[in-house]
């Protein structure tokens, strides 16, 4: 019987609230998590730039990108209705 296979792709965790997160990427491009949320690229720019979507940006007037980390922490820390 032959050895399992050894997983080598990096993970990033994190425990938010007691509930053990994966997240492939800490952030995303725009045009990604427009396509992860089904919303348009527009709205998803307007939401970055009103502050109602995470963002990050490692470089001043560089380009902006979503925290996917801080959106998850968000949606796991939301009141139920």
């Amino acid at each position: 019987m032959g050895r399992p296979a050894k997983d080598t792709k990096p993970h990033n965790a994190a425990i938010i609230g007691g509930m053990p997160l994966v997240v492939t990427a800490p952030y995303m491009t725009q045009a990604q998590w427009a396509e992860h949320t089904g919303l348009s690229k527009e709205a998803v720019r307007l939401r970055l730039n009103e502050g109602t979507i995470a963002r990050y940006q490692p470089v001043e007037g560089g380009t902006i990108f979503v925290n996917v980390l801080a959106e998850m922490k968000k949606a796991a820390e939301a009141q139920p209705y």
